[in-house]
């Protein structure tokens, strides 16, 4: 059943005339459906701001025509449909500053901002809603509103956004702002109740109230509700499977950061890993006095061990075309060890690495350990696209030079990943913690610890490891996972451990409400020159919770970020722990007709 409005706003001014039909058709005057009854009044888009609704404030309320305003997000893309935009603010307070820092997380003074809301905005199509509801999940460590169209996931834009599909679109903050001249990140961490209101509170809170509002609005709730989201907004999208599972009837959850506060052990273990190695080759100091990371692991280092693990697994799928699908088979046939093949002789070249190169590449991947070699995290998958940009962004950095002016970037890990440490991660925060000298037992100390002010651990507020899935399964809810193989931020290696636990709890009824999809070469959500990130897991999850057909596979393209990919290159995308193998089929090796779902052999 599909439920649309028609938008008599467009041509009214007062009284708004409440007209349901049973279609998605658009309507003109006079439709509607004798034989259903509104549960509700439902009243004008202005009228929104005059609903009570708890601890929740209205700051905007407002028809937006249709061909009127253009796309932030997808300004390539036809203007925004026709919807009614609410903005507000729900459990608006005043709490504990967040001290203003530099990049690096170092303090740089002044009385920090110290009001704290989760501010959200809302958009319901309202002559194509197609009856269903859409929440948005986060990225980073949030803090910003985005533009509710219900942003596509992978890379490329080659399927349209929630909102131009119908769907009631929300987007949030999670209970603090990292807006220009408010910029509370990272130093909300300060404040416990911003803590769990970004690590866990903001879904519960937030949706029972825009879900009322989508009812006030239409005469009748959301029929079906969706949570989507990639990277913290992919742990947020876990978060809800597993606290608020009786809210959402589809979640997708790309590249999860799920165990976020550990994957940041992982990014100080890096970093200390390649300064080592950065040392060894020759490299400059950060403003903090740090060695810069990018030369411990150039482009040119990474690509040559690309090329080495492509030449140990690109065929185990059937097909040498740059791609490793059988990845279970890979960690088999890829020995870490080989990499001494590539050392150099004697002084470095761009051919060959150093052995200190060598080793950081090996512990990098391998995980981090404490002192007693327990491990903190996960290793990790050694991939073709550890030399894109986008995976060196995170871990070592690299240069730009933007109007013929060399800039250095400095590696993400060391600047969003150490404000995360020390201010959202450490109990209570920590200035002092540094990525590249801190021991790896005193971050997973800090990870851990509680004390009166700061009751919940970071473990315990952020992280979403349960498999008890109970209340999701019985409201009959369904879940798509899907990582990809060359992820910087969040191991591919870690999701799959997650899903053969799901798989260890619930056994061969797993498939029938969880899958999960690799996506080979893809770095962190979207990107990678050999991966193709064009998928659609909306089409994909809407099918599943409203037609019962089961994903046994996605079709992935090309998009623009494929740059060593053939055009018009498809492959399917299979649940795990199937792969893609190659059939020799008529349609050719480009087509992704001519590959089918296998099991891997043991």
């Amino acid at each position: 059943m599909r439920i649309s409005r028609c938008s008599a706003e467009a041509r009214m001014t007062g009284v708004i005339v409440t007209l349901i039909a049973v279609s998605v058709v658009l309507c003109s005057s006079g439709c509607g459906s004798p034989d259903m009854v509104a549960p509700d009044p439902a009243v004008s888009c202005a009228g929104i701001a005059q609903l009570s609704l708890p601890d929740t404030q209205i700051t905007k309320a407002e028809f937006v025509p249709a061909n009127s305003t253009p796309s932030t997000t997808y300004p390539n893309l036809p203007d925004l449909p026709e919807n009614c935009l609410i903005q507000g603010t729900v459990n608006t307070r005043i709490g504990v500053p967040a001290p203003p820092m530099d990049q690096f997380g170092n303090l740089t003074g002044g009385s920090g901002n110290p009001n704290y809301g989760i501010q959200f905005e809302l958009r319901m199509p309202t002559t194509t809603w197609n009856g269903d509801f859409f929440f948005t999940g986060g990225s980073g460590n949030d803090g910003v509103v985005a533009e509710a169209v219900g942003q596509t996931l992978g890379g490329g834009t080659a399927f349209l956004p929630a909102l131009y599909r119908g769907f009631a679109v929300i987007t949030q903050n999670s209970g603090h702002t990292a807006d220009a001249g408010s910029d509370q990140n990272d130093g909300f961490g300060y404040d416990p109740q911003a803590r769990y209101d970004y690590g866990y509170q903001q879904t519960g809170t937030l949706t029972p109230i825009a879900k009322s509002i989508v009812k006030s609005y239409f005469g009748t709730s959301p029929v079906h509700s969706y949570y989507i989201g990639c990277s913290n907004g992919g742990r947020e999208a876990m978060v809800a499977s597993q606290r608020w599972g009786n809210m959402f009837d589809g979640i997708v959850a790309g590249d999860p950061g799920f165990r976020l506060p550990h994957a940041a052990i992982a990014e100080a273990w890096d970093t200390q890993q390649f300064a080592k190695a950065a040392l060894a080759v020759g490299t400059t100091l950060d403003p903090n006095g740090n060695p810069v990371l990018i030369p411990g692991a150039s482009e040119s280092d990474l690509a040559l061990v690309g090329q080495l693990v492509l030449q140990a697994c690109d065929t185990l799928d059937g097909l040498q075309d740059n791609m490793i699908f059988n990845m279970a088979a890979c960690k088999k046939a890829f020995d870490p060890a080989s990499l001494s093949t590539l050392q150099c002789p004697g002084t470095k070249t761009p051919t060959c690495l150093l052995p200190e190169q060598i080793s950081a590449i090996q512990k990098v991947f391998a995980g981090p350990v404490d002192s007693q070699e327990n491990p903190l995290y996960s290793d990790w998958p050694y991939d073709v696209d550890i030399s894109d940009v986008y995976w060196r962004m995170w871990t070592v950095g690299y240069i730009s030079t933007p109007n013929n002016v060399v800039t250095i970037n400095y590696a993400a890990n060391d600047t969003q990943g150490a404000q995360s440490a020390m201010y959202l991660f450490s109990t209570p925060p920590n200035p002092s913690l540094s990525m590249f000298t801190t021991p790896m037992d005193d971050f997973n100390s800090e990870i851990n610890a509680t004390d009166p002010t700061f009751t919940q651990s970071a473990t315990t507020y952020m992280e979403a490891t349960s498999t008890n899935l109970d209340t999701f399964r019985a409201n009959n809810g369904k879940i798509i996972f899907y990582h990809g193989e060359s992820d910087p931020v969040f191991s591919m290696y870690d999701t799959v451990k997650y899903y053969d636990n799901l798989t260890s709890r619930y056994g061969k009824d797993t498939g029938s409400f969880a899958r999960l999809f690799l996506i080979p070469g893809m770095n962190h959500c979207e990107y990678g020159s050999y991966a193709l990130d064009s998928f659609d897991p909306l089409t994909a999850i809407v099918n599943w919770v409203e037609g019962g057909v089961t994903p046994d596979s996605m079709i992935a393209g090309t998009s623009p970020n494929n740059t060593a990919q053939p055009p018009g290159r498809t492959r399917p995308l299979c649940p795990y722990p199937k792969f893609a193998q190659y059939t020799g089929a008529p349609a050719g090796s480009e087509d992704a007709t001519s590959f089918t779902c296998v099991a891997p052999s043991d």
